[in-house]
């Protein structure tokens, strides 16, 4: 019986504003679109440059473009649509996988009933949040000071404080004034921090109202050029992944009020770290791209003196930083912190049982949302998160980027409301509670249709049409688990072809199994009736003909007094008078019986079982596949995506892999998966054999393969990295680390995970080192760097200029998690 939940996570839509250039009034357009939208604060705006200016390319580096730059941008906040701003409008752009709209198409129907084009309106919130709020006399009243904005610096402080178009400030004053608590107040770059304090709301905070963003601690303070846009557009994105930072202008660095507020701020965030109390959180002090180094450091040496005295050796309260967060860098993401935060308002999750091959759920929209409003487009966005378990086919769940091709083979209905995004399918309704349904497709479904839509056409192999019955005896992921029981393998390849056991040598083996187990457990009686519930061996009686003195078997269900002999095909009556002379004996059935190992297949369920033991249960494979493009052709025993989460950062990789059971590696094996390195960059070859060691040939083989995947491809990650699995890995329920600890030797230097923070990277170079004899690959890089850079980094550094050391500083405090208004 299939069983499993829907998980659907409400939150605004993610909206990416694109500008040209860098155009002052398309940026002030941008922020005025974003700060009447709902969750408007975490949308990006990313200007479309031709070339990267400058103080860009001193920090992003010369091997990157401007068009690199922006997609790296595009892909790291993984927006929902891209809204094009001003003279881009009427531009005719297209970005994979997503619909491009136009800004005035959100803002022009605001005047129709308040309401945007797309998304939930700032007319809203102040509606619901007024009613909850507002309703009652409050003992702590609720604080509303609205910057009035102008002057020489407008473009500044409405980045800090969000901003609205002339004609709907106009509208805010006439249809909100009357709240109370509400004032409007000049603001200027000489008293801009009076309004930062925690317990006051303006218009980018009353956009995010109900909204949780999730996130880690990356929180800044910002010291910037107020006049120069690329240093505006910088804060506002960095904030847009989630941080909490707050923005220090040059004019104002001396001012002795922004001062005092920065000081504050740094004293709260000077606490200890629950998990150790000797540690002490700190505020980082990051300079933007186009503020020296001297003028950061010249604005923390100020800040100091009002500083309260440090409580521990370790409570250094602040620091710098000189480099601006890479952004642009896939694998600096994480270690800058910059991947962008989820967005958490409500969660509903929904347990099925036997639902048959649909699930049906209502969409989720906030309580603000009008029910008359709209347009007709998306309001906002629903993640959803599916799990099956108990199926006989393995759904489904892993949902990889794509377009509607995918959204359709993973089950979406009406896809034109369907998207696939970094996380999976993302559902974007029209109407509150509307009803929609999914259906639980085979994961093979939604693997052919991401390699159709690289131009191949994929069909299951013969093997792979084996490995889909055996799941359907196994029932699913979790009888694999039967075969991870060490000899449970050799057992069913000694009853292969119609060949039998008796009882005595069956429970001899079967308590052969058991003892192997390291706890023990399970005993000899549970294993024998698992293989008999899972229908992998049946019991039978094994009688000798009288006619032609062949023994056969005959199964129970055949068990009768009159026997047909399957070798002369003549008819004997059951020896009923001499009992000795029937013996019970099993053997294999089904797809359990074929030759040669089942012709390999218990391998590669077993490779795919050590994937959704290792990284969850969240895995979408296709079995034993060929696809042909042109005269082009590829063929792999498994290929799976699989997602790696990571302190709340996922990422979906692609895995092919080559198994064997007890034979070993050939060269067309190693060209087969050399051919997917070349077709699919980035994704992660597997070898995977049952066999707890490689022969010497096998080690040569296979080294050609993972040298040339070791190659450098991008985000600090190899061109295709090589995972080898032996039945070390394959044949037990524990996590490799563990069992090569157990080990020892060579296995147990790697029982300890150290630098990547990327476990399936890691692992693949640790599997290198163990079963190929290959060095770590760091210092295999290292070794093959060009002779002019190794003599570049023994010579001495040149001393950098003021000039060159100012390329990008942009301030930043942390702000506590108790202050989640910064």
């Amino acid at each position: 019986m299939a069983a499993g939940s829907l998980t659907i996570r409400l939150r605004p839509l993610r909206l990416a504003f694109l500008i040209d250039s860098i155009d002052r009034r398309s940026i002030s357009t941008a922020i005025e679109a974003a700060s009447f939208l709902w969750g408007g604060q975490f949308n990006p705006i990313l200007p479309r440059l031709r070339r990267l200016p400058a103080s860009w390319r001193r920090s992003v580096g010369k091997h990157h473009t401007a068009q690199h730059v922006f997609d790296a941008y595009l892909e790291t906040f993984d927006p929902d649509f891209v809204v094009t701003v001003g003279s881009l409008e009427s531009a005719d752009l297209k970005f994979p996988n997503r619909e491009v709209i136009k800004c005035s198409a959100i803002m022009d129907p605001i005047g129709e009933d308040g309401t945007p084009g797309i998304g939930v309106g700032l007319f809203e919130l102040l509606e619901q949040f007024a009613s909850e709020e507002l309703k009652f006399v409050r003992r702590q009243p609720v604080r509303i000071r609205l910057p009035k904005i102008g002057g020489p610096h407008r473009l500044f402080l409405a980045s800090v404080f969000g901003s609205l178009s002339g004609k709907l400030e106009a509208l805010l004053a006439t249809s909100y004034g009357h709240l109370p608590d509400v004032e409007w107040s000049d603001c200027s770059i000489d008293n801009f921090w009076e309004f930062l304090a925690a317990d006051n709301l303006f218009i980018r905070r009353l956009g995010s109202l109900y909204v949780r963003p999730l996130r880690r601690w990356h929180h800044r303070g910002d010291v910037l050029d107020p006049n120069e846009p690329l240093d505006l557009l910088n804060y506002w994105n960095l904030r847009a992944v989630g941080w909490n930072i707050i923005p220090v202008p040059k004019e104002a660095s001396t001012n002795s009020g922004l001062l005092k507020f920065a000081a504050a701020f740094v004293d709260e965030n000077a606490f200890s770290y629950r998990a150790n109390p000797d540690l002490y959180n700190h505020t980082t002090i990051l300079g933007s791209r186009t503020v020296a180094p001297s003028d950061v450091e010249e604005f923390g040496k100020r800040l100091k003196p009002l500083l309260a005295p440090p409580k521990h050796k370790h409570d250094w309260k602040v620091s710098y930083q000189f480099w601006f967060p890479r952004i642009w860098d896939e694998w600096a993401h994480e270690t800058d912190g910059v991947d962008p935060c989820e967005l958490e308002v409500r969660e509903e999750q929904h347990e099925f049982t036997d639902s048959g091959k649909y699930v049906s759920f209502r969409s989720l929209m906030p309580d603000c949302a009008s029910p008359f409003g709209g347009h007709g487009q998306p309001r906002c966005a629903n993640d959803v998160e599916l799990r099956v378990s108990g199926s006989h086919f393995f759904p489904a769940q892993v949902i990889p980027e794509g377009d509607w091709r995918i959204a359709r083979a993973a089950g979406a209905f009406d896809f034109s409301n369907w998207r696939c995004g970094k996380r999976g399918l993302v559902y974007l309704p029209e109407h509150k509670d509307w009803v929609e349904r999914i259906e639980v497709v085979p994961a093979e479904q939604v693997f052919a249709a991401w390699l159709e839509t690289r131009g191949w056409k994929p069909a299951l192999s013969d093997k792979g049409h084996i490995a889909r019955q055996m799941l359907k005896h196994l029932g699913g992921d979790f009888g694999i688990r039967l075969l991870t029981r060490e000899g449970v393998v050799e057992l069913l390849s000694k009853l292969r072809q119609g060949r039998t056991m008796h009882e005595e040598a069956f429970r001899g083996a079967v308590a052969e199994i058991a003892n192997r187990q390291k706890f023990k457990l399970p005993a000899a009686d549970q294993i024998s009736a698992a293989l008999l519930e899972s229908r992998m061996i049946q019991p039978g009686l094994e009688l000798q003909c009288p006619h032609c003195r062949q023994h056969s078997w005959y199964s129970v269900k055949e068990a009768d007094y009159e026997f047909r002999c399957p070798k002369c095909l003549e008819q004997f009556a059951l020896p009923a008078h001499d009992l000795r002379s029937i013996s019970w004996a099993y053997r294999a059935i089904g797809p359990f019986s074929l030759p040669q190992q089942a012709y390999g297949v218990y391998s590669v369920l077993l490779t795919l079982h050590f994937f959704t033991r290792e990284f969850g249960s969240a895995t979408t494979p296709i079995l034993s596949f060929t696809a042909a493009k042109a005269t082009s052709s590829i063929e792999a025993d498994l290929g799976l995506f699989f997602r790696e989460s990571k302190y709340r950062s996922t990422r979906t990789n692609v895995v092919f892999a080559e198994c064997k059971t007890f034979n070993e590696f050939k060269k067309p094996d190693a060209d087969r998966m050399l051919l997917l390195a070349s077709e699919f960059p980035g994704a992660v070859l597997v070898f995977a054999t049952l066999r707890k060691s490689l022969t010497d040939r096998e080690q040569r083989l296979l080294r050609r393969v993972a040298n040339r995947g070791r190659r450098y491809w991008k985000a600090d990650q190899p061109y295709n990295p090589v995972l080898v699995l032996t039945g070390n890995e394959l044949l037990t329920d524990q996590k490799p680390r563990r069992v090569w600890e157990e080990l020892g030797g060579t296995h147990a230097a790697h029982a300890r995970r150290f630098g990547d923070a990327r476990e399936l990277v890691a692992l693949a170079d640790d599997t290198q080192q163990i079963y190929l004899g290959m060095k770590p690959w760091y210092q295999w890089l290292d070794e093959r760097m060009p002779s002019r850079r190794r003599r570049a980094s023994k010579s001495p550094p040149r001393p950098a200029t003021s000039q060159q050391r100012g390329e990008s500083m942009t301030v930043s405090f942390p702000v506590s998690l108790r202050m989640t208004k910064r």
